[in-house]
């Protein structure tokens, strides 16, 4: 089943909680979804929200109410959507198990909108949204260390932008667009995939420090660019579906 809560309007003048408990919610079937719609626009209410043992997301379509929100994913693969300037010490993410992701609806988010996140796998944008990001200690801490952290490009220009404080492993898709992913000041390894007709002189694409950087190319009949990359030690030519 999809089961789905939305809350809309709303008007209180102090503190209000508001506690969404879904850990009931337990077949394979099952999907939770928690909506703060945009016509919630009252900061006076705090949401915490306990997911199910299954897919879970939050979206926050209130952009620039600066809400407390507590979500706990369960073990299935769950989302947190926000616009990255709502990011930080008031929204609180904390994966869980499974794949999890944070997915931006817009802007770009600093490290220290990370503050109050942990075990995430995955930082990804809407579509027709670019991802924008700056990466460092707060962002390496909400990683799961226990596999590489995956950014999932965006058709459009991406800009990402990793310090030395994240060292954590990457997995780049790029997924086409002109792009900027500087990961040079990393230590973590990093790998880069994408269509060989995709990669281009208008891309930037910076490797880390380290000597085992690798970009998986599949082909499709294009021609790769790489003079504007570099720190990459390896390049390999794939079938598409191999990568």
């Amino acid at each position: 089943d999809n089961n789905q809560l939305t809350f809309t309007n709303g008007n209180v003048n102090t503190l209000t909680t508001i506690n969404v408990d879904a850990s009931a919610l337990t077949d394979d079937v099952d999907t939770f979804r928690v909506t703060l719609d945009a016509s919630q626009t009252d900061a006076d209410f705090a949401f915490n929200v306990t997911g199910s043992e299954e897919d879970d997301t939050f979206e926050k379509r209130n952009d620039g109410v600066d809400n407390n929100v507590d979500f706990m994913g369960g073990a299935g693969n769950d989302n947190f959507i926000l616009n990255a300037s709502d990011a930080g010490s008031t929204t609180a993410y904390n994966g869980g198990d499974g794949t999890d992701t944070l997915t931006l609806s817009g802007g770009q988010i600093v490290d220290d909108g990370f503050v109050s996140m942990q075990d995430l796998e995955v930082l990804d944008s809407e579509a027709g949204v670019a991802l924008n990001a700056r990466l460092g200690v707060e962002a390496d801490r909400a990683a799961n260390d226990a596999q590489a952290f995956t950014l999932q490009g965006s058709a459009l220009g991406d800009d990402v932008v990793v310090d030395a404080a994240f060292d954590d492993d990457l997995i780049i898709n790029m997924n086409g667009g002109d792009d900027n992913f500087d990961v040079s000041a990393s230590s973590g390894t990093v790998t880069f995939n994408d269509a060989a007709g995709n990669v281009d002189a208008n891309d930037t694409l910076k490797g880390g420090t380290g000597a085992g950087d690798v970009m998986n190319l599949t082909a499709d009949n294009g021609t790769a660019d790489l003079s504007t990359t570099s720190n990459v030690e390896t390049f390999n030519v794939v079938e598409s579906g191999d990568n």
